[in-house]
């Protein structure tokens, strides 16, 4: 089961990513060129193939980190895969490297930072959360249901 995050230069004090007003924007965190290096720091051991895609590999997680296309990142695409607690720590760690990000839980909208990332990890696993509804989804659908 895999749990996606965007980090984004949101404004303090929101709640979930639907607060933003719709005709504000949100300023894009740096130059993509910048921004690698800055993963490096923060997840040493990481990998890029290329200017776009990185990868980090944690014990019982893989970390995968989409930079965006453009010149200029508007927003990181994280994709956690696995189970191990040390992806909290990885995406705490990017937080950390970017003062001013905050991250996005993609599934429920819901904006933390550094210090609310393994209670917004265990919350998308949860049982009520959006890892066991996608989860009670696929079994109906692959016949392994109740």
């Amino acid at each position: 089961m895999s749990w996606d995050v965007t980090i984004e230069a949101l404004p303090a004090g929101l709640a979930r990513r639907d607060e933003l007003p719709a005709a504000e924007t949100v300023p894009p965190l740096g130059e993509r060129a910048r921004l690698a290096p800055r993963m490096l720091v923060a997840l040493p051991g990481a990998t890029f193939a290329g200017p776009r895609w990185g990868l980090f590999e944690g014990v019982g997680f893989t970390l995968e980190i989409d930079l965006g296309a453009g010149d200029e990142t508007a927003m990181i695409g994280l994709t956690v895969d696995g189970h191990g607690t040390g992806a909290a720590d990885a995406i705490a760690a990017l937080l950390r490297e970017l003062p001013g990000a905050r991250a996005v839980d993609v599934a429920t909208g819901t904006i933390f930072d550094a210090g609310q990332v393994a209670g917004a990890l265990a919350a998308s696993r949860a049982p009520s959360g959006p890892a066991a509804a996608w989860a009670a989804f696929r079994d109906g659908v692959a016949g392994d249901g109740p």
